[in-house]
C-alpha cells in the first residue's frame, strides 16, 4: 500500500452500508448533513464546493467525478446489469420532475416520473 491520505465527502443522505464500507476502507469522511436525508441539488452543490475547498490545498486533488466523461461507461455496465437482473428491457427510467433523482418505477413512455415522498420535498 501507497499509505495515500483519502478524503471523502458524502452525506447522510446516502446508505449507511457505504457510509461506513468507506471507513472501514480507511477514508477520512466528511459527511454533509442533509434536509431530512434528502437529495437534493442544493446538497449536491455542498459537496461539490466543499471538495473544491479541499482540493485547495496543498498536495490535494479533487477528482471531480460528475464532471467525468468516463461515468457514463459505468453507468451503461450498471444500466444493463439492472437489464438482467428484471429480465426485461427498460422503455424509459422515470426520474422525479423536481430533484431528477429516479423515482423507483419504470415506464413505456418518456415522461417524468411523479413526485416522491421518499426522497423529494
Amino acid at each position: 500500500m501507497k499509505g495515500y491520505r483519502f478524503h471523502v465527502v458524502s452525506s447522510d443522505a446516502f446508505g449507511q452500508e457505504k457510509l461506513d464500507t468507506m471507513r472501514a476502507l480507511g477514508a477520512d469522511l466528511e459527511v454533509i448533513e442533509s434536509r431530512d436525508g434528502k437529495i437534493t441539488p442544493e446538497l449536491i452543490n455542498k459537496m461539490i464546493d466543499r471538495a473544491a475547498e479541499i482540493a485547495s490545498e496543498p498536495n490535494a486533488y479533487f477528482t471531480n467525478q460528475l464532471s467525468n466523461p468516463d461515468i457514463i461507461d459505468g453507468f451503461e455496465k450498471m444500466g444493463q446489469e439492472i437489464i438482467e437482473q428484471i429480465g426485461r428491457p427498460i422503455g424509459v427510467l422515470r426520474l422525479c420532475r423536481h430533484c431528477q433523482v429516479p423515482d423507483g418505477s419504470f415506464s413505456s413512455t418518456e415522461d417524468s416520473g411523479p413526485r416522491h415522498a421518499r426522497r423529494c420535498s
